[in-house]
């Protein structure tokens, strides 16, 4: 068994970043996903009312959505939307370090440190300094993983998300897109890059980049093998 632990910023983040791969995983793997924010400052014209209201909602949607992808557990820190720059990174990580001490991941995903967004981006930071390879870690491989706003800046000042891991989703896309529809806020109107038909187009583009017809992409932050390692891969990785 595999604990897998999904770090993400707001809830969708998820299903964007790895819905297809989670859904592949077997049945006796663990998986928890830890959100940072509600994004309940997200521009969206479906939800209306106090913060407190959209933030129940979007961990209403959460919840749906976990139990379309073989998603156990998922977990809220409730911090600021957006204003994760405004709190210092030492108080973050504190903040995730019960999680990490609670489920002991074998396997994580989180944010690309190239992405745009500042949350993803502070995000994948806080990551790496809970993942950091010293002898008591249990952290054996680190996936980030690409969302729209992932390839939004400019190569002169981003150095962008670069996929060197394919796994091919053929069988669990349409989980992905059915968990994504449950975020109805936060589709969008085709050409939009979180508009259904953006995504579908986004997961065949690199499926066939790799040679099957629908693939989620990662970029491998690192990966320890050895005697101790699970013979259970969870999912086809090309």
């Amino acid at each position: 068994m595999k604990n897998i632990l999904v770090i993400a910023a707001h809830p969708d983040d998820e299903v964007l970043g790895c819905g297809g791969t989670l859904a592949l995983l077997h049945d006796q793997d663990q998986v928890t996903v830890i959100f940072l924010s509600d994004g309940e400052t997200s521009n969206n014209a479906d939800l209306s009312g106090t913060s407190l209201t959209i933030s129940k909602e979007r961990r209403r949607m959460a919840q749906e959505a976990a139990s379309l992808l073989n998603i156990q557990d998922t977990m809220f820190l409730g911090l600021p939307d957006q204003q994760l720059d405004k709190i210092p990174r030492l108080d973050i990580i504190r903040a995730l370090q019960p999680v990490f001490d609670e489920v002991q991941p074998s396997v994580i995903y989180t944010h690309s440190q190239t992405d745009l967004n500042l949350d993803h981006r502070i995000t994948g930071e806080v990551t790496l300094v809970l993942s950091r390879p010293v002898p008591e870690a249990t952290v054996k491989e680190l996936y980030t993983f690409q969302i729209p706003s992932s390839e939004w800046g400019f190569s002169q000042i981003n150095s962008g998300f670069h996929p060197n891991v394919f796994v091919d989703i053929e069988t669990t896309l349409d989980l992905k897109i059915n968990a994504m529809k449950k975020y109805s806020s936060e589709v969008r109107e085709f050409p939009h890059p979180r508009s259904i038909e953006m995504i579908l187009s986004s997961c065949k583009y690199w499926g066939g980049m790799s040679g099957v017809r629908s693939a989620e992409v990662f970029e491998l932050v690192r990966i320890l093998k050895g005697s101790g390692e699970s013979k259970n891969s969870g999912g086809k990785i090309i």
